[in-house]
């Protein structure tokens, strides 16, 4: 309960646009999304619109950016006004300093 208190400590809540992009293919990942409201596609080709997935309310993305900077693998665009809940990879590995039993637990 403490960890995940110090969890929503950190994390913040961010609107797009509707046809705003997200995040790029080949950029760093920086933070994991969670989707509150709204549809986002995901784009692995940009220049012809090649859409793989559709994400929704619950959906998330950039989780592998919780564990070391890594290049995102797909671009992605709102399809609707999408409210996200952001957790910055920084902040997760401060917070996780903080409690070594539940990152031995995840790594």
């Amino acid at each position: 309960p403490k960890f995940i208190s110090r969890l929503m400590e950190t994390i913040s809540l961010e609107v797009y646009p509707h046809d705003e992009w997200i995040c790029h293919r080949g950029s760093i990942s920086t933070a994991m999304y969670v989707l509150i409201q709204g549809f986002v596609s995901v784009i692995i080709d940009e220049q012809r619109m090649i859409v793989v997935k559709r994400l929704t309310r619950g959906d998330f993305f950039g989780e592998r950016s919780l564990f070391g900077a890594e290049k995102r693998n797909a671009s992605i665009q709102a399809k609707t006004t999408v409210e996200l809940v952001i957790l910055r990879s920084d902040r997760f590995r401060q917070v996780l300093k903080s409690f070594p039993e539940m990152k031995r637990s995840i790594e």
